[in-house]
């Protein structure tokens, strides 16, 4: 991760932003800005849940690996599945 937003913060402060990011997550929040007058318009930029919780995981770690490993942050995003049997590719159920 090259990124890293939440340098310098205490364990107390990384773990209670992940508390209010997950709270987001789960409800759904995104961000919306609309303005009808005069025809102008702004955006603003701003991490969505998932990826703030991401970057929080990881400042974790680097703080505390023990509580948070690094699996706690790594997603399974493909298995593979494996067959055991003789060396020579034979299997034999007895």
């Amino acid at each position: 991760m090259a990124f890293r937003p939440f340098i310098g913060w205490s364990q107390k402060e990384l773990e209670t932003s992940l508390r209010s990011a997950q709270d987001d997550y789960a409800a759904g929040k995104t961000l919306s800005s609309v303005n009808g007058g005069d025809a102008g318009s702004s955006k603003l930029v701003q991490m969505n849940p998932e990826q703030r919780i991401k970057a929080i995981l990881y400042e974790l770690f680097l703080v505390d690996p023990d509580t948070y490993p690094a699996s706690a942050q790594n997603r399974v995003t493909r298995t593979q599945v494996k067959f055991s049997g003789y060396a020579d590719g034979t299997y034999s159920s007895s």
